[in-house]
């Protein structure tokens, strides 16, 4: 008989999963307005840049300890420090920029050859 109550009421296909997606998406279409009226005032901007003021303040011994010990676990490790790979990176640009002055170079004096091997060929 209960078999007979849950096939009329149309429970016998129904996902649990899908009630809870339902709620979820009545919930979310609900507080979007209200959310986005709050965030979009001057006091939570106000409120959220106090909390980031603050937390960078507490942040900054831990990042102070840490800009102190990273070279050495770095180097513990075999892997470059910052400072490493970006006086490697000036090292690649200057070479790169060398070898495009060559480049140049050799371009303007294969026009120069070109030109004297036209000129050598011109009956006189």
């Amino acid at each position: 008989m209960s078999n007979d109550a849950g096939s009329a009421a149309g429970w016998d296909n129904a996902d649990p999963r899908d009630l809870f997606r339902q709620m979820r998406d009545a919930y979310l279409k609900s507080m979007a307005p209200l959310m986005a009226g709050m965030v979009n005032t001057d006091e939570y901007a106000r409120a959220t840049g106090a909390l980031l003021s603050m937390y960078l303040e507490a942040m900054s011994p831990a990042r102070a300890w840490m800009e102190r010990v990273m070279p050495h676990v770095l180097a513990f490790s075999g892997m470059p420090s910052r400072q490493e790979v970006v006086s490697l990176a000036a090292r690649m640009t200057s070479i790169e920029m060398q070898l495009d002055d060559i480049s140049a170079a050799l371009g303007r004096i294969g026009q120069q050859l070109s030109w004297i091997g036209q000129q050598a060929e011109k009956p006189a």
